[in-house]
C-alpha cells in the first residue's frame, strides 16, 4: 500500500512539472531566489499567469514565498534540492535535473 502513496504523491509532482510554464519558472529558480518582477521579466508572461503557476507550485510547497517589503520573494523549498547535486529537484520518487 506504500507505494500506491509514493506513486500518488510522485504522479502530483510529475503532473505539475509537466505544464511548461511551471518548468520555466523551476528553471529561472534553481538558479536562486527570485522576485515575482526578475521571473515575469525573464519568461515575458502576463502577471495573472504567472500568478496562477506560482500558486500551483507552492500548494504543493514545491516552493516557498517570502515577503520583502512590497515583493514577494520565490525559492525552491530546501526539501526538495538535491543534498548532493547542483541544479537538481528531488521529489522523493524521482529526480529533475536542470542545465542551466
Amino acid at each position: 500500500m506504500k507505494k500506491n502513496i509514493k506513486f500518488s504523491n510522485c504522479s502530483k509532482y510529475l503532473s505539475l512539472i509537466s505544464e511548461k510554464t511551471r518548468l520555466a519558472i523551476l528553471t529561472e529558480l534553481i538558479e536562486g531566489e527570485k522576485s515575482v518582477g526578475q521571473i515575469n521579466e525573464a519568461l515575458q508572461i502576463k502577471p495573472t499567469l504567472l500568478s496562477k503557476h506560482l500558486k500551483a507550485l507552492k500548494e504543493l510547497d514545491v516552493l516557498h514565498v517570502q515577503l520583502s517589503g512590497k515583493e514577494r520573494i520565490y525559492k525552491i523549498n530546501s526539501d526538495f534540492l538535491s543534498k548532493n547535486h547542483t541544479n537538481e529537484i528531488n521529489f522523493g520518487c524521482c529526480s529533475v535535473k536542470f542545465n542551466v
